[in-house]
């Protein structure tokens, strides 16, 4: 499993995310941009493991060995939706009113629920609205 602490060439942003973990101010959303390979799926995963972690010491990452990190890490947590576009394919507006259904309810485990939209800019137009 990618920690935070193991992103690298982003010291900045990292900064920022683990600030936000420790001091429980966690903005609505985040948008992670760069070109195809930086690690913007991993920064994310590493960053919703950090906010789902609950053997994490304070230090504002992720242990990587509790359930909640296991099931981020292999995308099976209960408060995650993690969306992707299938192979030359868009992103439907149906899979994002499944997301918005899915964040309107309380979450399972996690203090909160989280969705991750990768390649944001394959939604359909009216997904993307």
């Amino acid at each position: 499993m990618v920690l935070l602490k193991d992103i690298k060439g982003q010291d900045n942003a990292v900064k920022f995310l683990v600030n936000c973990v420790v001091s429980g101010r966690i903005p609505n959303a985040f948008l992670f941009s760069g070109p195809e390979g930086v690690g913007r799926a991993l920064t994310a995963k590493a960053l919703v493991a950090a906010l789902f972690c609950r053997g994490a010491e304070g230090h504002g990452g992720p242990c990587g060995s509790c359930q909640a990190c296991r099931r981020v890490e292999a995308l099976q947590h209960p408060d995650l939706l993690w969306i992707r576009p299938e192979k030359n394919k868009l992103i439907s507006i149906d899979e994002i009113r499944k997301a918005k259904n899915s964040l309107s309810l309380k979450p399972y485990e996690a203090p909160f629920s989280v969705c991750v939209i990768e390649d944001a800019h394959m939604m359909r137009q009216e997904a993307a609205n």
